[in-house]
């Protein structure tokens, strides 16, 4: 009995530092990979929302049609697939993309520049994005309930 205690608990502690790690990895980055957790159903099934993603930079890697891309649109971070890559009439050297959301049924409005890609997910964990977000809010709050209580 005792040891089937003592190997729940070297399991246990291993998964929570496993977690502490991941957690630690979204909020001071990984190396160059980002963690950003799906917030909408547009990816799924491939992201289901709630799905943590690791994002790594796509550099000067050629993305192609049929590229999954994290980018920017306006104050948002999108995760879409490439469903064409062109560039503008006048300016053959930039390089532009139309996206969608696998879930979707139009194609997004607007296009992408090559400067709002952030970069292509390379690794996921279904639903983990919840307790990050849960985690980071929590540590918000902690921090103004620190800064209030100190001035």
């Amino acid at each position: 009995m005792a040891n089937q205690v003592k190997k729940s608990v070297k399991a246990g502690s291993g998964y929570i530092l496993l977690l502490l790690f991941i957690f630690a990895a979204c909020f001071f980055g990984f190396g160059r990979l980002k963690c950003y957790t799906v917030l909408s159903g547009s990816m799924e099934p491939e992201y289901p929302t709630g799905c943590l993603i690791f994002v790594k930079p796509a550099g000067k890697q050629n993305l192609k049609e049929g590229d999954v891309i994290t980018f920017r649109r306006g104050d948002m971070i999108v995760t879409h697939r490439i469903t064409e890559v062109f560039t503008k009439e006048n300016n053959s050297s930039e390089v532009l993309f139309r996206t969608k959301g696998d879930a979707n049924d139009t194609e997004d409005e607007g296009i992408v520049k090559r400067e709002d890609v952030i970069g292509v997910p390379v690794w996921k964990i279904p639903g983990l994005g919840y307790a990050v977000i849960f985690f980071q809010n929590l540590v918000l709050r902690l921090f103004e309930s620190l800064h209030t209580f100190l001035t």
